[in-house]
């Protein structure tokens, strides 16, 4: 027969799945909350005192620490992705960059380049990256 500790067990990794399976760290709460009424129960507390702890613990999941991982994995993740996450870095000029064109170097990868303000830069000038469309860059001098 099975007790209540195993019940909530079961509810707590059944709540982990499904926060796997979505985002946004809120069924985490409930989990992390189940598990905490399985240690009450395992330790004897009545069927009252195990649903006060859940929600307690779950309530405090969601106010206090749901927040902070959030705020963590904001500061962690880049908003930019490919081509766009090159915006700000430094290139190297290969070829003379004027307003016609001309060719940077950047992680060893040669890139068709534009001057932002129509000045010309010599090859093996140092630029940065400030617009990219398509597959030109638009760059200027740092």
């Amino acid at each position: 027969m099975m007790e209540a500790w195993h019940i909530w067990i079961i509810i707590a990794l059944i709540l982990l799945i499904i926060e796997v399976l979505t985002s946004g760290f809120a069924i985490i709460c409930f989990s992390i909350g189940a598990f905490c009424g399985a240690l009450t129960a395992s330790l004897g507390g009545s069927l009252t005192i195990q649903l006060l702890v859940f929600a307690v613990i779950s309530i405090f999941c969601a106010l206090v620490l749901r927040p902070i991982f959030i705020k963590y994995l904001a500061r962690k993740k880049n908003g930019a992705t490919n081509a766009e996450a090159m915006v700000g870095l430094t290139a190297t000029v290969t070829e003379t960059v004027g307003d016609n064109g001309g060719r940077i170097s950047v992680y060893g990868e040669s890139w068709k380049a534009v001057s932002e303000t129509g000045e010309t830069i010599p090859a093996g000038s140092k630029v940065v990256i400030t617009k990219i469309d398509s597959l030109t860059i638009t760059v200027k001098k740092p």
